[in-house]
């Protein structure tokens, strides 16, 4: 079977051997699209304030809705805004493939998860 190009996420991989254990602040563009279970986030970077713009390490990643902050509200009202979070890089197995992923780090008190814009009210809470 032939994978579409960044099917295995190499980029992802490297980095989780560079930062085993450590969580990384990424950035990403919601997508809307109607599922139950998952958010889509595209042009995936490691997001770096003192370096500037990264480059894109990822197309995209399926996160969990069961793990995104209670606060955090993605609809149609949000598509394509950059969102900050940060996330370890994990492993996994998928059609006899391993592959690079993104998860959410779990701290319930701290800020995991934001939108870029200031104007939108989950901003206000942090």
């Amino acid at each position: 079977m032939k994978y579409e190009k960044n099917f295995i996420r190499i980029q992802l991989m490297e980095l989780k051997s560079t930062n085993e254990n450590s969580p990384i602040t990424f950035t990403g563009r919601y997508k809307h699209k109607e599922s139950q279970d998952y958010i889509t986030l595209t042009t995936i970077r490691v997001y770096k304030k003192e370096i500037g713009k990264q480059k894109t390490i990822c197309d995209h990643i399926n996160l969990k809705k069961s793990s995104i902050p209670k606060d955090m509200i993605f609809d149609v009202n949000v598509h394509n805004r950059k969102v900050y979070f940060i996330g370890e890089v994990i492993l996994y197995e998928h059609d006899g493939k391993v592959r690079a992923g993104i998860q959410l780090i779990d701290k319930p008190n701290e800020i995991i998860m934001w939108f870029a814009d200031q104007n939108l009210n989950f901003n206000n809470l942090k």
